[in-house]
């Protein structure tokens, strides 16, 4: 009878088997069917019960769980994944996202974005902000503007950049300049000393 032989080591995944072809295809099975019930034991329990008389030998065992690798490297995988989704979620906090179905180009008598932009002097983000709420309350007519208009509005304008954390910086426009109504950040509003601002000291002089 030819003899066949079978190494699996749980350091490489390999069990050393003598024996039959036969046998070696029974041992290989009932290890298969072992590994999915995660226990060592029950893989012992499999070769020392067979009933055939050929020498059985494992070579290497060092590992009690060596099923349990796929899974720790699966849950590191989802935890990786969830910790990008959370930091990502925390940017569109706080930086905003585009809105695509605004337009900001010019409809009828509405003047675009960047035809209403050039109208003015803004030398900070402040100012740019105030100009971007002005004109999505007062010339697109928008009732509920949320941080992302005012982030679509910074993204259409060349050469302008968003500021890091756009939420706090229309937080501090409403404290420390009162040119904004921030109460609601889901419904901005424009306040009347920022409608001043806007309509009398950024205005060029040619638009005056």
């Amino acid at each position: 009878m030819q003899i066949s032989r079978l190494k699996i080591d749980f350091n490489q995944g390999l069990l050393e088997v003598d024996g039959s072809e036969n046998l070696i295809l029974e041992v290989y099975k009932d290890f298969k069917e072992a590994l999915t019930l995660k226990n060592k034991g029950s893989i012992l329990n499999l070769l020392n019960g067979n009933s055939d008389n050929s020498q059985i030998e494992i070579k290497e065992i060092s590992k009690d769980e060596m099923v349990e690798e796929p899974n720790i490297k699966t849950k590191k995988q989802i935890d990786s994944k969830k910790k990008s989704a959370s930091k990502t979620k925390k940017s569109t906090e706080v930086s905003g996202q585009l809105v695509k179905d605004l337009d900001l180009m010019q409809e009828g008598e509405k003047v675009s974005l960047r035809d209403f932009y050039k109208r003015y002097i803004a030398t900070t983000n402040f100012e740019r902000s105030l100009i971007f709420a002005y004109y999505l309350q007062h010339v697109k007519e928008i009732e509920n503007i949320n941080i992302n208009y005012i982030f679509t509005c910074y993204r259409h304008i060349p050469d302008v950049k968003v500021p890091t954390n756009l939420k706090q910086n229309l937080f501090d426009i409403a404290y420390r300049k009162g040119w904004l109504d921030t109460s609601n950040i889901e419904s901005i509003k424009v306040s009347i000393s920022g409608m001043n601002h806007l309509e009398h000291d950024l205005l060029l002089s040619e638009q005056s």
